[in-house]
């Protein structure tokens, strides 16, 4: 009997859709736990931006005022109509209780982020053990934590949804179909009215740059021709697809009927990024937390409080995140792993601020650059880094698990393009050579026993 039992186990935990389901039930779990205190207690929650959300739902809960692009409240304002909005419409009809809605939704919003972080990295690796490492990367780091503790919702959903976006948005590069370009205009519809507005602007930007990564990497599968047509034919259905469904919130903003957080003149001024921006490198690679609005009784200071006595835990993140990074280029060198590796240093530069090496790039654009100077908390741009470090973690963890049941990964090899030439007096010659750059045997034997 009791070998019987433990076959089945066996069998159960071999299964991928078995091991998927429980995954998801320790993310759960791991979401009931840190929740626990919060969800089953009649107390409000706390946060910086609570109260604001809670009478949000109060308010938009009637009457289908998420409808109104007028705010008949104070003294009356012009707000644009979002999809969250509908949702929390949705959910106060059901609950009649704002202020538990209000906890539901954070707690959704985390644990979805678990889920959509394993559905990303298990679509690159079919790896269960690496799509959880990258679930719990995604949704156990401090800058999420800080985000939770400031009752950013907006913020909050913004992060939880965007890797499911950006799958649709690879599936759609990959084969150009029609059902996923259709599939790809919702996620972009969410997108556009879902997304709190420096999401949007951060997300977007980042799927420009993977457009561009796509088309220019160069392709033994797929010419630059096709490419460039794949690119033409998803983002030209995609986006217009995607004003058609978001019409009640371009329209109204083309038209200039927009909340005064979308004005040119509305801006911060440079100095209060100071305290929102990362002041060194270690703290932006290791995600570390700096918003400090929130909990102040409980946590009087989250950079510090949140930190390990005499342990460098930063430093200890940022060298696993820089070797899964490096592992990461060794054996999966495409175009989403040059695209992730650029987005995490981008992120990370901007994330920094005014004290990044490219400060001056930063005040050249807080001056120059339209609404950019509305990114007060710079250090939100490190959200993007998150996705990618959740994408290394997991291929670290796929390679190493192919290891240790003796399948040994290969070195995917990279192309370098060399000028070779010789200059005299009078003359000079120059010839491009195209060298194709694979480690030996020797090589890869090194590094496996090293992992």
């Amino acid at each position: 009997m009791l070998e019987r039992l433990q076959c089945l186990l066996l069998n159960v935990l071999s299964s991928k859709i078995a091991r998927i389901t429980i995954d998801f039930i320790v993310i759960v779990l791991i979401g009931l736990l840190v929740f626990r205190n919060f969800l089953f207690s009649c107390y409000w929650p706390a946060g910086g931006d609570v109260l604001g959300w809670i009478s949000r739902v109060y308010l938009f809960g009637h009457d289908l005022r998420w409808t109104y692009t007028w705010r008949p409240h104070s003294f009356g304002f012009p707000e644009n109509i979002y999809l969250i909005d509908f949702f929390y419409m949705l959910l106060y009809n059901l609950l009649k209780d704002p202020v538990f809605l209000t906890k539901l939704v954070m707690f959704l919003s985390f644990i979805f982020s678990g889920f959509s972080a394993y559905i990303f990295a298990f679509k690159y690796t079919s790896n269960n053990l690496a799509s959880f490492s990258a679930a719990l990367i995604y949704m156990l780091n401090q800058w999420l934590a800080s985000q939770l503790t400031e009752a950013h919702i907006d913020i909050l959903i913004s992060y939880a949804i965007f890797p499911i976006i950006f799958l649709l948005f690879d599936l759609a590069l990959e084969n150009g179909s029609l059902k996923r370009v259709l599939l790809l205009s919702l996620g972009l519809t969410v997108l556009v009215t879902g997304f709190h507005p420096e999401c949007t602007v951060i997300y977007g930007t980042f799927i420009f740059i993977f457009l561009l990564v796509y088309v220019i990497y160069p392709s033994s599968l797929e010419s630059f021709s096709l490419r460039l047509k794949k690119t033409i034919k998803v983002t030209s259905i995609s986006f217009v697809t995607c004003f058609l469904l978001s019409a009640f919130f371009t329209v109204p903003f083309i038209s200039n009927i927009n909340a005064p957080y979308f004005s040119r003149e509305y801006s911060y001024f440079l100095e209060e990024t100071y305290s929102l921006t990362y002041r060194n490198l270690t703290d932006a690679l290791s995600l570390r937390a700096i918003e400090n609005w929130g909990y102040v009784n409980v946590i009087q200071n989250v950079y510090y409080k949140l930190a390990l006595p005499n342990f460098p835990i930063y430093t200890l993140l940022c060298f696993i995140f820089t070797v899964a990074l490096i592992i990461t280029l060794i054996f999966r060198m495409n175009y989403r792993t040059v695209f992730f590796t650029i987005a995490t240093f981008l992120s990370v530069i901007i994330a920094m601020g005014p004290y990044s090496i490219f400060w001056g790039f930063f005040v050249w654009g807080w001056t120059n650059i339209p609404h950019f100077a509305v990114f007060r908390a710079a250090s939100r741009w490190i959200m993007m880094a998150t996705l990618s470090y959740a994408y290394f973690i997991s291929i670290l963890v796929s390679v190493l698990t192919a290891y240790l049941k003796g399948r040994h990964p290969k070195f995917s090899g990279f192309a370098l393009n060399l000028n070779i030439g010789s200059e005299k007096k009078r003359e000079s010659a120059f010839k491009k050579v195209k060298v194709f750059v694979k480690p030996s045997d020797f090589t890869v034997k090194a590094v496996s026993r090293i992992l």
